[in-house]
């Protein structure tokens, strides 16, 4: 019984040692580690929706895991469907990345844009190559209310389209 007990005991020495089963250190330290800086965006989850510029912007956000967010956005003008977007924000080996797929867009190909800066209630993602938009950014205005736009050059200028987005109530 003597020779089981005592490697029991420096197994579990060692396996408390070595920290045992991840913790959240977010609990701990009140700092989140940087493989899950994307729970810091969790305020973009919802359904929200806008009415700038002669139609109706719908987007909505779930969580799938604790590194991946799937998005849809719609811009419906009268009856019809103008632009669909199929939405992702992954974060991966400690970068974020937002994914959109545009219909008719780029042939249906994904545009990889890289988290640039987050602050509390405010993330940018920039894809310098892309045409337009270079950069893409969403700003927590309060619980129900956000800020996305896109922004860019366009003919040499600097160009920003806003939607201002309300939490939908169902």
């Amino acid at each position: 019984m003597r020779k089981m007990f005592i490697p029991l005991i420096a197994a579990l020495l060692l396996f408390n040692a070595c920290g045992g089963p991840e913790k959240n250190k977010e609990t701990e330290t009140g700092e989140v580690p940087e493989t899950h800086r994307i729970g810091k965006l969790d305020w973009i989850l919802g359904d929200w929706i806008g009415g700038e510029g002669g139609g109706t912007l719908l987007e909505s956000w779930k969580r799938i895991d604790d590194s991946t967010f799937h998005g849809t956005g719609l811009f419906i003008q009268g009856q019809d469907t103008g632009i669909s977007e199929d939405l992702r924000l992954l974060e991966r080996s400690g970068e974020i990345y937002y994914l959109p797929t545009v219909s008719n867009q780029n042939d249906g190909k994904e545009i990889q844009y890289v988290m640039s800066g987050m602050e509390e209630g405010i993330v940018v993602f920039s894809n310098s190559e892309h045409d337009f938009p270079n950069q893409i950014r969403y700003e927590r205005v309060h619980a129900d209310s956000i800020v996305a736009s896109i922004s860019g050059l366009v003919n040499g200028k600097t160009e920003r389209i806003l939607f201002p987005l309300s939490r939908r109530k169902n």
